[in-house]
């Protein structure tokens, strides 16, 4: 991989420092009708190399960046997609998570999705954002070394296997998230971008 050391790290794609034994290839894929780029990760790659990839994608292209799992694929793939967008991602995988490192942007205090100082508000999360979060959390803490793909499949296992009640739960703590956030955010509308009429499929 070319790129100068430091200490035992070495300089990757996108200025990704990372160790030897961390060398996976990486693949990028820009779409011309999409205008972006998705970057693509093996499957067996760390939590902490996508996560720093990741990371240092957002900063990179002042984005959030969503992480899915491509099964078809056999690899993760992270898509720089902003929060106030939507566009179809049926074709990507299984999402996974959102690493945002852009720079908060100054906007008018006119837009009823900006909160206090300029910055954008986050949307409310659903059931599943939820338990997902909150299951990542303890598994990491339990589960030295597991890997993202090792993540999302357990977690969604977890979540299929949870009995009405646990769901229900969840599902409850989404409606009190949402109505805090309606308390906090009074003015908020989340209102989202158009797409484009036509859309070619981004081929990898």
């Amino acid at each position: 991989m070319p790129g100068t050391s430091k200490g035992r790290l070495r300089e990757g794609p996108l200025g990704v420092l990372m160790p030897p034994e961390a060398e996976v290839p990486i693949t990028m894929v820009y779409s011309k009708s999409q205008a972006d780029i998705h970057i693509f990760l093996p499957e067996n790659a760390s939590l902490m190399l996508i996560n720093h990839v990741a990371d240092k994608f957002s900063r990179r292209v002042q984005q959030p960046v969503r992480v899915f799992h491509d099964k078809a694929r056999s690899k993760y793939r992270l898509c720089p997609i902003p929060e106030d967008v939507s566009p179809d991602t049926s074709t990507y995988g299984r999402f996974c998570f959102t690493r945002d490192q852009s720079t908060p942007v100054k906007v008018s205090d006119e837009d009823p999705t900006v909160g206090e100082g300029g910055c954008r508000i986050p949307r409310p999360r659903n059931c599943w954002l939820l338990y997902r979060q909150s299951k990542s959390q303890e598994i990491t803490k339990k589960v030295e070394g597991i890997t993202a793909s090792e993540l999302s499949r357990v977690i969604g296992r977890m979540w299929d296997e949870e009995t009405p009640e646990i769901q229900a739960y969840w599902y409850d703590m989404a409606e009190k998230e949402e109505f805090n956030h309606k308390q906090h955010y009074p003015g908020y509308k989340y209102t989202p971008a158009k797409e484009p009429d036509q859309e070619l499929p981004l081929n990898a």
